[in-house]
């Protein structure tokens, strides 16, 4: 399950709506790319070559930081396995709904969003669970309160950790805060509407999101485009370009920053134009899956 949480970077003065996933770039080696098509789990190499199909009925795909498993999303629990598909377990199982997974930069944690606070209504909180058996206990890390989401965890390999935080779950277009924890302290980065989730590069120097674009005479966003900004709000940068009704969400980054990969929805997010390829300054685009979204990119040793 995707929960589409609406997220506007007033710091820097740009948009940000979209789908609640988590990633996170680790350094490395180039390894494969893992992605969802037909609820399943796939893999395949950078240039989209030997695509091949390693666990059925999963999603939101992530890759532990030293590319040996994989956390994803399976019903309403998150699940963890290796990386070639083998030894699955169920890490969590709990009333409500448990979903956008993401490690923490140790490989101990898997960190996720959960409505188990407040079960059916809607408010989210984060949560981790320690990503091997027997299972530890379920920790809280951010919890849900009424009428307040807090969504989309992604720590950096530096170990700055951030997540969205939206103030009134209630109302569209009211979210959310991007929160980032660190040095002991926590800030808001600024307010955003972003689709899919945050993604920070491997040197933890530049995030990456969905840039949605609003047009007031519609009261709805007509596309939205891969934007990179640096930790410090400087240096924002559009680096794709759809046409209007398309939406570039979910950026992963290379395990080396040569290259991100994205999806593309289309209609109303029902119809996967694919995942893409393009360099950090925009240059290079091109699609290496067709049918395909929640790219991963595997750090390799």
């Amino acid at each position: 399950m995707r929960r589409f949480t609406v997220v506007a970077l007033t710091a820097i003065g740009i948009l940000l709506v979209g789908a609640a996933a988590a990633n996170a770039a680790w350094p490395g080696r180039v390894g494969l790319i893992a992605f969802s098509r037909n609820g399943d789990i796939w893999v395949m190499q950078p240039n989209g070559t030997h695509q091949h199909r390693i666990a059925v009925n999963g999603s939101e795909p992530t890759w532990s930081p030293d590319g040996t498993r994989i956390a994803f999303s399976r019903g309403a629990d998150i699940w963890v396995m290796r990386a070639d598909g083998t030894h699955q377990f169920q890490l969590t199982g709990a009333e409500g709904n448990d979903n956008a997974p993401a490690w923490s930069p140790n490989g101990m944690y898997v960190l996720f969003q959960s409505d188990r606070g407040h079960a059916g209504s809607g408010d989210y909180g984060i949560y981790k669970r320690r990503a091997t058996l027997p299972l530890a206990p379920v920790l809280t890390v951010e919890a849900s309160q009424d009428f307040q989401d807090a969504v989309a965890p992604a720590y950096a390999a530096n170990g700055r950790f951030s997540y969205l935080r939206n103030e009134d779950n209630t109302s569209f277009g009211n979210c959310c805060d991007i929160q980032i924890v660190g040095g002991g302290t926590e800030r808001n980065f600024g307010f955003c509407s972003c689709f899919g989730h945050l993604d920070w590069s491997p040197d933890s120097q530049v995030l990456a999101f969905g840039n949605g674009v609003y047009d007031s005479s519609i009261d709805d966003f007509t596309k939205s485009r891969i934007t990179t900004v640096r930790a410090d709000g400087t240096h924002a940068r559009v680096i794709t370009h759809p046409a209007d009704g398309l939406f570039d969400e979910n950026p992963s980054w290379a395990p080396d920053e040569s290259w991100l990969v994205y999806d593309q929805l289309q209609n109303g997010f029902a119809v996967s134009n694919g995942i893409f390829r393009i360099r950090p300054d925009g240059s290079g685009r091109t699609r290496i899956a067709r049918n395909a979204v929640d790219p991963s990119w595997q750090p390799r040793p």
